[in-house]
């Protein structure tokens, strides 16, 4: 089990926060979130999602989880969540996006 949670806040952070600011018009924000990541730090993180997803939350626990993880931003549909925490688990380990965020 992942202890520390400073990957998984950074991507938050990153991806509801700072994003407008730094991420080139256009791009995709999950993958520029991902890439500001250290290998290290992608595969803590991708440890912690699947540990979160594994646990079998309700789509209102995976949204506390998004904003106690750093965002500040969130989704209308609370489902929201469960995809987009499933699709960055998926992008930190490598695998190609299925939707663009």
């Amino acid at each position: 089990m992942v202890k520390d949670q400073t990957a998984l806040k950074q991507l938050c952070s990153w991806i509801m926060t700072d994003i407008e600011v730094d991420a080139a018009p256009g791009q995709d924000i999950l993958n520029f979130a991902v890439a500001r990541l250290t290998e290290a730090r992608k595969q803590e993180a991708n440890i912690l999602i699947a540990e979160i997803l594994n646990g079998n939350p309700s789509d209102w626990e995976l949204e506390r989880q998004w904003f106690r993880n750093g965002a500040r931003i969130g989704a209308v549909n609370p489902a929201f969540y469960r995809r987009l925490f499933q699709e960055l688990k998926d992008r930190l380990a490598g695998k190609p996006a299925t939707f663009r965020f």
